[in-house]
């Protein structure tokens, strides 16, 4: 018969070398990113808007609008194919005001030529 009691000096390490390299690298990443584990927007919050138009967008364009919107970390993804044109931005979380839907109508200006209209909802 399999004694854990007696053995539990072997489990004492093991148990150590598994939580030792642990804390030493949340002490690394606090050292170099300040923080000691990095979350991810699933964990942290953020927003995620879906843009379709009715003609080509770029991404550089549509991150020069979010940028003017002081997002310039915000990442931009194609979604499905080209032609769909219909792209993915996930971003900071936005407090939406009730003026703020004005302003971003006002940022169509920024948009390249043939891009087409968009509305904000």
């Amino acid at each position: 018969m399999f004694n854990i009691v007696e053995r539990r000096r072997w489990f004492y390490l093991l148990s150590l070398a598994v939580i030792v390299p642990g804390v030493i690298a949340m002490i690394y990443s606090t050292i170099t990113s300040g923080v000691p584990v990095r979350l991810g927007i699933d964990f942290t919050g953020g927003s995620l808007f879906r843009l379709q138009f009715t003609g080509p967008a770029t991404e550089e364009a549509i991150g020069n609008v979010f940028t003017n919107f002081g997002e310039g970390n915000a990442v931009i993804q194609r979604i499905g194919q080209p032609e769909d044109n219909t792209w993915q931005v996930r971003g900071r979380l936005y407090a939406v005001r009730k003026t703020q839907p004005d302003q971003i109508r006002a940022e169509r200006r920024n948009c390249p030529a043939g891009s087409g209209p968009f509305d904000v909802r």
